[in-house]
């Protein structure tokens, strides 16, 4: 059945797949004879969500530590 669907289905959709034509099979028993066999459904490559967005139109904050993090005392550059 995993051929018959070019290899993209994994234990959650067999297993629809097999309670659709009457099989009786728990979901678990799906995959583990599927993890027994080497088989496994295909990962989806979904796009992921663009989460920064440069606004160029700003200015850059100046950089007051010049890379200098060493300090004597607290709350002092």
């Amino acid at each position: 059945m995993w051929k018959q669907f070019r290899g993209i289905y994994g234990a959650p959709r067999i297993h629809a797949e097999l309670l659709a034509q009457g099989i009786q099979v728990s979901r678990k028993r799906v995959a583990r004879l599927m993890r027994e066999a080497g088989i496994q459904g295909k990962m989806s490559r979904r796009k992921r969500p663009c989460t920064t967005h440069v606004d160029t139109s700003h200015p850059v904050a100046p950089n007051l530590l010049n890379r200098e993090f060493d300090v004597n005392q607290v709350h002092q550059l």
